[in-house]
């Protein structure tokens, strides 16, 4: 049977229409799937350049405790590692860490933190009776640095051997630091001059001394030690023998400030009033105790103790007169 025409140009027009509706849709699938695969390697060349990685902070003179929490918040994974000397930078201070600040690294890459240890400490080394020589090679090899050198004296330390150091043996100090030495004079001669002879006798003698006294007329109250030989300071040895000599008062017609003078008579004799006697009291009380009595006082040092082992003038004296004390 022959179809109208009408008919057949209309089933022509439908099934044109089918097939541009089938191509049409690879064409759609093609672009949606060319936008996902940009998209994807546009995240990737994302990742791979900036996604997967990070700076490290910051952390140089944080705390440790605190350089650690801000770089676990960062994605870090922390480890502390040696901690190194350092002179200005104190303990568990930052240093540095490895990586250093601002280098890109992976996420969760390990963060190293290199804490401060503080300066190095170094323990005064023993030199006590060494040379001196000796001594500072001794605080050199120690990492320490010699220093000034004094003198002082003796009786149980040989001459030129170290006595102390200061800082003190034993003390923890920094490395470099100097260290200063006390270095024997030996046995110096004690200076006596001014004492009353029996005070000088007994303590020299004390102190291992021979002594010899010799009198002479001097204006000097009697008995005061006007002269010695070997003079005060002197280098001596144990055992030697020192000449003192005392004096045994002025010639006759003399009167002292606060005498009577018998050729006038009326006049007044002056006030005396007790000296009192501070011997083998603490320095510092004896001073307060004849300040108080009305007298000035004159320190001297003999021993370098804070006792008084001399004292002079004793008995009556005049208020205001010059008490000297030897310790």
């Amino acid at each position: 049977m022959i179809q109208p025409r009408s008919e057949l140009v209309t089933g022509r027009a439908e099934t044109g229409r089918r097939r541009g509706r089938g191509r049409i849709r690879p064409v759609w699938f093609v672009a949606a799937l060319a936008v996902v695969m940009l998209a994807g390697v546009a995240f990737t060349g994302w990742w791979f350049s900036q996604g997967r990685y990070t700076k490290v902070p910051d952390l140089v003179n944080k705390p440790v405790t605190v350089a650690r929490q801000v770089a676990q918040q960062a994605g870090f994974e922390v480890r502390v590692g040696e901690a190194r000397f350092d002179d200005k930078v104190p303990k568990d201070i930052v240093l540095d860490t490895d990586p250093g600040a601002g280098a890109e690294v992976v996420k969760g890459s390990v963060l190293t933190l290199i804490p401060s240890a503080g300066p190095q400490l170094i323990t005064v080394p023993i030199v006590e009776k060494l040379s001196l020589t000796d001594a500072r090679a001794k605080i050199a090899d120690a990492g320490l640095t010699p220093g000034r050198v004094s003198k002082s004296a003796s009786d149980t330390i040989p001459r030129d051997q170290v006595i102390r150091t200061n800082p003190p043996v034993g003390k923890r100090v920094k490395k470099g630091s100097t260290v200063n030495f006390v270095v024997s004079a030996g046995l110096l001669m004690p200076d006596v001059t001014q004492m009353m002879r029996d005070q000088a006798e007994k303590f020299l003698r004390e102190k291992g001394f021979n002594v010899q006294i010799d009198e002479t007329t001097d204006d000097a109250p009697p008995g005061t030690v006007i002269a010695q030989d070997p003079p005060g300071g002197a280098e001596v040895v144990a055992g030697a023998t020192v000449h003192l000599t005392a004096s045994r008062g002025p010639d006759q017609g003399f009167h002292w400030p606060w005498e009577v003078n018998p050729a006038d008579p009326g006049q007044s004799p002056p006030a005396v009033v007790n000296v009192p006697d501070v011997r083998f009291k603490a320095i510092k009380d004896a001073v307060n105790e004849l300040k108080a009595a009305g007298f000035n006082v004159k320190t001297r040092r003999l021993v370098g103790t804070d006792r008084v082992v001399g004292e002079n003038p004793l008995g009556q004296q005049p208020p205001g007169t010059t008490i000297t004390l030897w310790h």
